[in-house]
């Protein structure tokens, strides 16, 4: 009940946040046309209004709920009422989620970085960044410490991936004056919606050339990478997911990896579902309906030793059997840093597997011997 009643004050809360902004300019803030450097092509969970005097406020929402709103104003001296102020440019940042990390890594920003959830998952990309790490607050899994741990790291920003709104955290953080941008880059179903999420890093840091600039060759490199696909005829039959506990997870029809199935040409096996989750599947189902499915991907292994270990029913996979088996667990911690950010490459993989029976590693993903 007292969770219950927090959800409830944060969506009222939220509600008059979105309200009093429009109504403090008397009217709503429309959409950034004009200015290239503030137009969202492929993010659903966020976009950039104007005021009548030209400020750019950023809008952030949970695609899957329309009551959870967020606006933003960079504004220090004199915050839109009902708008939440963000600092401009922060200094010392805790970003809770792996993909905030690539992002600012991505802007050469890893030095601002003050705090994570854990150190164990960072992707050591050079040498430089271990010195780095070393200086860096670890605040737990999920950021669900206390506020002192923020207080310690000097956060002047926290970066909140929003999968609970309603956690005690955010209301602490409220009280100790932190503010928390919410990010909802996880919720979008488009591989370049994810990687646009860089434009909100470069609108809070003043880099919006950069970000924009970055996006562009993200776009252009995952669009190229595409272009010839559908000149090919590949259908290959392709698997993805993997097995936790009893049950075994595949993404749905309409999610990001279904996208990405869809986009490298891949006949993926559940394409044809409903919903943006994952799909619960039983191990005798999965058996029988993939037995002759001709390529895996996102098996939770390095090796095949492995998958065996796991079942030994999946030598019944035809995947399995003639060693089709892909997945980027050899360095998950680089997949989920940099996937994000790094759509291009991903699809760049994917396409290679399915294209090429001599695939043997690309930029992420390896094929298990």
């Amino acid at each position: 009940m007292v969770l219950m009643n927090r959800f409830i004050f944060l969506i009222c809360l939220q509600f008059i946040f979105l309200t009093s902004c429009s109504e403090n300019e008397k009217s709503t803030p429309e959409k950034v046309s004009a200015n290239e450097l503030y137009q969202v092509k492929y993010a659903v969970a966020f976009s950039f209004l104007k005021s009548k005097n030209e400020e750019v406020i950023l809008k952030v929402s949970d695609p899957n709920n329309p009551k959870l709103v967020w606006q933003y104003s960079l504004a220090s001296d004199k915050p839109k009422e009902g708008c939440q102020p963000l600092p401009y440019s922060p200094k010392r940042v805790s970003a809770l989620s792996s993909t905030h990390i690539g992002m600012m890594k991505a802007l050469n920003l890893t030095n601002k970085i003050a705090a994570i959830s854990s150190k164990s998952y960072w992707c050591d990309l050079e040498q430089t960044e271990k010195e780095l790490l070393q200086k860096i607050y670890e605040l737990g899994d999920g950021g669900e410490s206390n506020v002192e741990q923020f207080l310690t790291a000097k956060t002047d920003l926290v970066i909140h991936a929003g999968f609970d709104p309603s956690s005690p955290i955010l209301k602490k953080l409220s009280q100790a004056n932190i503010p928390v941008l919410m990010n909802y880059d996880w919720k979008e179903t488009h591989p370049l919606g994810r990687a646009e999420w860089i434009k909100v890093f470069g609108f809070i840091f003043g880099m919006e050339e950069e970000a924009n600039a970055l996006f562009n060759e993200i776009e252009d490199a995952y669009l190229k990478a595409i272009q010839n696909v559908a000149k090919e005829t590949f259908f290959k039959t392709v698997l993805v997911g993997t097995m936790y506990g009893d049950i075994f997870n595949a993404p749905a029809g309409e999610s990001y990896m279904a996208k990405l199935m869809k986009d490298a040409g891949a006949n993926y096996v559940y394409g044809q579902t409903e919903g943006v989750g994952s799909l619960n599947i039983s191990l005798e189902s999965l058996i029988s309906n993939n037995s002759a499915t001709e390529i895996w991907l996102n098996a939770a292994a390095t090796n095949i030793k492995q998958i065996l270990q796991i079942n030994n029913k999946f030598s019944h996979l035809s995947s399995v059997s003639n060693r089709k088996v892909f997945s980027y667990y050899h360095d998950v911690n680089c997949f989920w840093e940099q996937s994000a950010i790094s759509p291009h490459l991903v699809i760049q993989d994917i396409v290679n597997i399915i294209s090429d029976t001599k695939f043997v590693k690309g930029h992420f993903y390896k094929r298990l011997n």
